[in-house]
Order: C-alpha cells, then sequence, then structure tokens
C-alpha cells in the first residue's frame, strides 16, 4: 500500500482510517510504525470519534503508547 503511494489516511464507510483498523487487526509494532512514518494520522476520528491514538491509550500496550507518544498531535 505504501509502495503504491496509497493515501495512508483515507477512510472506510464508517470513518475508519488504515492506521485503526490496522491497530484493531493486530498489526505488529514494526507495520504500525511504517504507517506513521507514512504519514498516517494518529489523531484521525472515525465516525464514533475515536482515533488511533485514543485506541492504543485504552486497548494497546506500553510498546504502543510509547510509539505514539514519539508522533505529537499535529
Amino acid at each position: 500500500m505504501i509502495e503504491k503511494s496509497a493515501d495512508v489516511n483515507s477512510v472506510d464507510c464508517d470513518g475508519l482510517g488504515f492506521l485503526e483498523t490496522a491497530l484493531m487487526a493486530g498489526l505488529d509494532m514494526e507495520g504500525v510504525r511504517l504507517l506513521l512514518v507514512a504519514g498516517a494520522d494518529p489523531d484521525l476520528r472515525d465516525d464514533d470519534g475515536d482515533s488511533p491514538r485514543s485506541w492504543v491509550a485504552t486497548e494497546g500496550g506500553n510498546g504502543l503508547v510509547d510509539l505514539f507518544a514519539s508522533f505529537p498531535p499535529r
């Protein structure tokens, strides 16, 4: 996806972006990091007002929390 220059901030019909979907699906830490480096917005809100960052705060482990901390809000 990244190599084909896909928009890493595009969303589905529920407003879920690639990053939030990847987190919910259990993508490994390196995959999440690659999405963030490629420009995926950690604060992109879905239709329910949730974001990848809020998901990590409630569902993610310390490694993900630390990773997201290195990508400050825009």
